[in-house]
């Protein structure tokens, strides 16, 4: 690229980078603008929903201090009705709070208290954690009412999932009431994603049409990964990448495994603890973002080297291993949240490859630049909300991401599919033109009266000279076989076989006129490749209608030269000459095939073909061929 594209290209960079950073800032400080109003937030753990209405459906979070017991199951352990003077803010990691001096680590389990007074609601209410990733228990008046994943105390196993339990319970008095919510966690701590309390029927409607919304995504997006794989087996050399299928798979993967798409495909697993999940969320991160890049990069032809590969590849592999090494002291949900941040370095690269691929006008840049940007949000914005900073419940907003880039894209390669047999369908039109124009070529080039000419002058030589009577004969005969083979020939040929063409034709009509007519060859570079019986009738038109035309007869000169960029025939004569105006006038007399060998070098070859002429002084035609469209790989014709 040029100084001033790089320029361009920077400059977009920053501007998409700034978007992106910016949508995930305004979604956090939005989030917490709502849940702030959405929150009952309390000091010494006591919560008054005097002016909360529960029966409207309102999601309330019951964030702010509540009583903390560390290593103690207030009510799993039977544990007497004991006080605390430590208090926690949910939602926060134990892990990351130091407490009565004490900095507890990560891992274990505990319980928190706190009451509600003030509660006036008709129906039912539930009470629970989204998405945690420990085990809990939730009391409300020491009765169990929400519980997720299950704990052994006894051997300090931890089974955690993303599905839960709730049971209905009526708070429609102004009595105050105990809640009590026991977790346990193999590697996290504390609740860092806010507990809820809202309308018990609202919330079963809710969780199943979430849980409904996302793995309908899920299945369209296996259906997709299983499409693109067929599309890709049976048209590979046309469209279609490999990387595709594989993207949308692991799109749909990383939808199973996070947040409540787990619920139900933990079975998959072997029902492995959702806090484990963590480390394939983690891998399934930097796993999608490689994909894409490799995706993209075949899609729109940038280069990416295997360095950079190697780069991201160790990246990601030191971060996973050492991620297991942090010390529980450090080692809670927010640390691991900023090392799947880590992958944003994978979406500046891939951005600037994208806006490389805009500022060159790289059809579709512009469309996918816009598509990733989807990923990226989703990925980033699911890892924070997963470890408890994206305040409110964004568990859709990342199946609605890899939806939206999922169905995008399979509208843009259908676009493309269309246009293949859009085009399939242009070239059999021109196969068939091409083929009509053969055989015009053809029919044009062996008219009557010239087959009678031949003839009659091979009768004569027989009698006089039986020697140029069978040299007549072979060059009418490969004459005649050269123009009948043309109608099988729609590629383009060596110029050395239409050279071969006319010399046989030059040789009859040398025969017809005797000495009245020259012909001389300059060639210079002859392996290059024309359409069959393209230049013939440019020398055939020089000696019919220009030296032929005078009393005392001319020279033709067929002649190639080229210079970096193109070769070049120049078809170069003595003769009447005319005037170029009157040149491709459909008269039937004269210039046969001109206009038709002139469409067939541009369609075929992209050749440019000039005429200049001077009545009383000769004609020059010139055609110019590109080399970027006259590669040697064509092969050879015969």
């Amino acid at each position: 690229m040029t100084k001033a594209q790089i320029k361009k290209s920077n400059m977009l960079l920053l501007l998409i980078v700034a978007i992106v950073v910016s949508v995930i800032a305004s979604m956090c400080i939005l989030g917490k603008l709502y849940v702030g109003s959405k929150s009952l937030n309390t000091q010494k753990g006591v919560f008054d929903l005097s002016n909360t209405n529960i029966d409207s459906a309102e999601q309330i979070y019951l964030n702010g201090q509540w009583e903390f017991y560390y290593r103690t199951l207030l009510i799993s352990d039977n544990t007497p009705n004991i006080s605390t003077n430590e208090y926690l803010k949910i939602p926060d990691s134990w892990s990351n709070t130091i407490l009565s001096s004490n900095n507890y680590p990560a891992g274990g389990y505990a319980s928190y208290r706190a009451y509600i007074k003030n509660v006036n609601a008709a129906q039912p209410a539930a009470l629970y954690i989204p998405n945690l990733g420990g085990a809990y228990k939730v009391f409300i008046d020491r009765r169990l009412v929400s519980s997720s994943g299950n704990f052994d105390q006894k051997n300090g196993e931890v089974v955690s999932s993303t599905s839960y339990e709730t049971s209905p319970v009526m708070l429609n008095d102004s009595s105050e009431h105990e809640v009590i919510i026991e977790v346990a966690f193999e590697n996290f701590s504390g609740l860092y994603l806010s507990p809820v309390l809202t309308n018990y029927n609202f919330n079963s409607y809710y969780s199943g049409a979430v849980l409904g919304l996302r793995y309908a995504f899920i299945g369209i997006m296996l259906f997709c990964a299983i499409l693109f794989l067929i599309i890709f087996m049976q048209s590979k050399p046309k469209f279609g990448s490999i990387w595709l299928p594989i993207l949308s798979f692991t799109l749909a993967m990383r939808m199973m495994i996070s947040t409540e798409g787990y619920s139900l495909s933990q079975f998959l697993f072997f029902f492995a603890s959702y806090e484990r999940m963590n480390v394939f969320i983690f891998a399934s991160t930097f796993i999608i973002k490689l994909v894409a890049l490799m995706y993209l990069k075949q899609s729109l032809n940038f280069a990416v080297s295997d360095k950079i590969l190697v780069v991201f590849s160790a990246l990601f592999l030191t971060i996973a291993v050492g991620s297991g090494a942090l010390p529980n002291s450090v080692y809670n949900t927010y640390t691991f949240a900023l090392l799947q941040a880590t992958s944003f370095i994978i979406d500046i690269y891939t951005y600037n490859k994208l806006c490389g691929c805009i500022v060159k006008k790289v059809p579709n840049a512009q469309n996918y630049t816009l598509l990733y940007m989807f990923i990226s949000l989703g990925v980033m914005v699911d890892a924070l909300y997963t470890n408890g900073l994206m305040p409110f419940k964004a568990s859709s907003f990342m199946p609605v991401c890899f939806f939206i880039y999922v169905i995008s894209v399979s509208v843009i390669h259908a676009k493309e599919i269309a246009d293949i047999y859009k085009d399939a369908v242009l070239k059999k039109e021109y196969e068939s033109e091409l083929e009509n124009a053969n055989m015009s070529v053809m029919v044009s080039q062996i008219q009557p009266h010239f087959l009678y000419n031949a003839l009659n002058t091979i009768k004569v030589l027989i009698k006089r000279n039986p020697k140029a009577a069978e040299n007549a004969v072979i060059d009418f005969s490969y004459y005649l076989r050269g123009n009948m083979d043309s109608l099988a020939k729609t590629e383009p040929i060596p110029f050395s076989s239409e050279l071969e063409h006319i010399k046989h034709y030059c040789g009859i009509e040398m025969i017809r006129f005797s000495d009245k007519i020259n012909i001389q060859y300059e060639i210079g570079p002859n392996a290059f490749f024309v359409p069959t019986l393209s230049i013939q009738p440019l020398v055939e038109n020089a000696v019919k209608h220009g030296i032929t035309k005078k009393p005392d007869g001319g020279t033709v000169v067929l002649s190639t030269y080229e210079d970096k960029d193109n070769y070049y025939v120049e078809v170069k004569d003595d003769g009447v000459g005319f005037d170029p105006d009157d040149y491709y006038k459909d008269d039937g007399k004269s210039h046969v095939g001109i206009s038709i060998t002139k469409k067939r070098l541009k369609s075929m070859l992209n050749a440019e073909m000039t005429v200049k002429s001077v009545k009383n002084e000769g004609t020059n035609i010139t055609v110019r061929l590109p080399k970027d469209k006259n590669k040697s790989e064509r092969g050879t014709e015969k």
